[in-house]
């Protein structure tokens, strides 16, 4: 008499082998990666937008060191954002309008973790500023200061 245990019932059904099912994870991990690499290469950038301001160093009515932007573009920027030496950060509130200029003192610069810009202990060296352009679209500014030590 044959023994119970040697003879296994297995259920209807499609059933995968060694090569199908390392095909399957294979296809499993290889379309994500790739729909994210090509959506990736096809969305464009916010610097493929130049924003069309004026960056200079300048100082404020105080004599304080200071970011002078200037709006050289066709529309009003808003939701304008300065990165000073891609640590530091100031957001002002206010739009920035057809010819207009905006002076921010480098005191006012922090980081996110709250740490105070010191121009008298760290070189400006590179600016950049974004903001939204008309369609809501991201614009971005980079202009090198060569302020070094």
């Amino acid at each position: 008499m044959a023994n119970a245990g040697t003879f296994e019932e297995r259920a209807p059904g499609l059933r995968l082998g060694r090569k199908g099912l390392t095909l399957l994870l294979a296809v499993v991990v290889a379309v994500p990666t790739l729909s994210v690499a090509l959506l990736t290469r096809l969305t464009p950038q916010a610097s493929d937008r130049p924003l069309p301001v004026e960056i200079l160093l300048a100082e404020d009515e105080t004599g304080e060191a200071a970011i002078r932007i200037r709006n050289t573009g066709d529309h009003d920027l808003s939701s304008v954002r300065i990165e000073l030496n891609d640590a530091f950060y100031y957001m002002p509130r206010q739009r920035l309008a057809v010819g207009g200029e905006m002076l921010a003192p480098l005191s006012w610069f922090a980081k996110k973790s709250g740490h105070r810009f010191d121009p008298e202990t760290i070189p400006p060296e590179h600016v950049t500023v974004t903001a939204r352009l008309p369609g809501n679209r991201r614009g971005v500014a980079h202009q090198e200061l060569g302020v070094r030590r």
